[in-house]
């Protein structure tokens, strides 16, 4: 059985944690080592048990960890190869000795589960998200998007539950205290995804099968849980299973199954 965790997710730090029995997989480590040491010991799991850590783009908030996990933990990192040469500044990095980068888009095997990247647009070299399966049971990961593209669609479709971005609701993010030149960053199609793209991304999601949705990457100045999940619910049926990330405790993506 496949269980799927958020560990830490939103501005300051993202951390996914899929535990499929014997094979267990991070997605991203946007926060100290420590404190997904801390998070993981929370659901009775540790480093040691971690089979590999698949990284979606270079931005600090998804790979602060990493240097750390890597000089204490033979963990192998996946990722593409702009990704890895943004994100490693150093020659004598720990993470170099890790890594697997791809020149394209991926698809891995560790133990029962099957890995597979897709490209989104974001402001970073080579940014990806991800699948996850395990038999007939298919999961997806796609945040930190400035827009939802057909090659999103075509990969996520068929996940039983899906993790997507619902960063900002555009009228706080306009009267908000955020720079002018920042705003229209977030707003691009290589920024972040708002609540009411989300809130479509989601029903076409739900239409095609998927039945549980956990909003993620949720701005802490220009969204709010409450904000999200209205905005989103609104668009959605009663039979589809609607979460929100939290920013610092482990959050449980429902996986019918």
């Amino acid at each position: 059985m496949i269980k799927a965790y958020s560990l830490f997710s939103g501005s300051t730090g993202n951390c996914f944690y899929v535990d499929a029995g014997d094979d267990k997989i991070l997605i991203d480590a946007g926060v100290s080592a420590r404190r997904i040491s801390g998070a993981l010991a929370c659901l009775g799991a540790t480093f040691d048990d971690i089979s590999a850590i698949f990284v979606t783009h270079e931005h600090s908030d998804h790979i602060k960890g990493l240097e750390t996990i890597s000089k204490y933990h033979d963990i192998p990192i996946h990722t593409t190869a702009g990704t890895a040469r943004a994100m490693i500044k150093s020659p004598s990095s720990p993470i170099i000795e890790r890594l697997f980068a791809y020149r394209d888009c991926f698809s891995v095997s560790v133990g029962s589960l099957n890995v597979s990247a897709f490209p989104i647009p974001h402001d970073a070299s080579q940014p990806v998200g991800y699948t996850v399966s395990q038999g007939d049971v298919k999961i997806g990961f796609c945040t930190d998007t400035g827009r939802v593209t057909e090659q999103m669609k075509e990969n996520l479709l068929g996940c039983r539950a899906a993790v997507i971005e619902s960063n900002h609701d555009v009228s706080m993010l306009m009267l908000g205290s955020y720079p002018y030149p920042l705003k229209l960053r977030i707003l691009s199609d290589f920024g972040h995804l708002s609540n009411d793209a989300a809130g479509q991304f989601a029903s076409f999601l739900a239409k095609n099968g998927t039945s549980s949705v956990m909003l993620a990457h949720l701005s802490r100045e220009n969204n709010t849980p409450e904000t999200a999940f209205g905005a989103v619910m609104g668009v959605l049926g009663d039979d589809v299973n609607l979460s929100v990330a939290s920013p610092e405790n482990v959050s449980e993506l429902i996986i019918p199954q």
